[in-house]
């Protein structure tokens, strides 16, 4: 069972939420983490995803690739040789 640590100020209906929110824009386990690790970012990323943009947030944090393909293989690629 994987677990994910939050932030002591994440309340747990807002964890429920967030979990859902990270399901339907695709976000990775770390970067849940990192968003779950602050409830400013929790709060944020919520918000923008029930405006239909929380990939988009999550790009802007650098924790999802970007949608073009060739883009997404230069942020691959940096992940794994930097």
């Amino acid at each position: 069972m994987l677990s994910i640590r939050y932030g002591n100020d994440v309340p747990a209906a807002m964890v429920q939420l967030l979990e859902h929110h990270a399901r339907h824009a695709g976000l990775s386990l770390a970067a849940l983490e990192i968003i779950g690790a602050s409830l400013d970012h929790v709060e944020a990323f919520i918000t923008e995803a029930e405006e239909g943009r929380g990939a988009e947030f999550a790009r802007g944090l650098g924790l999802m690739p970007p949608a073009d393909t060739i883009g997404r293989a230069r942020w691959q690629a940096a992940k794994l040789f930097s």
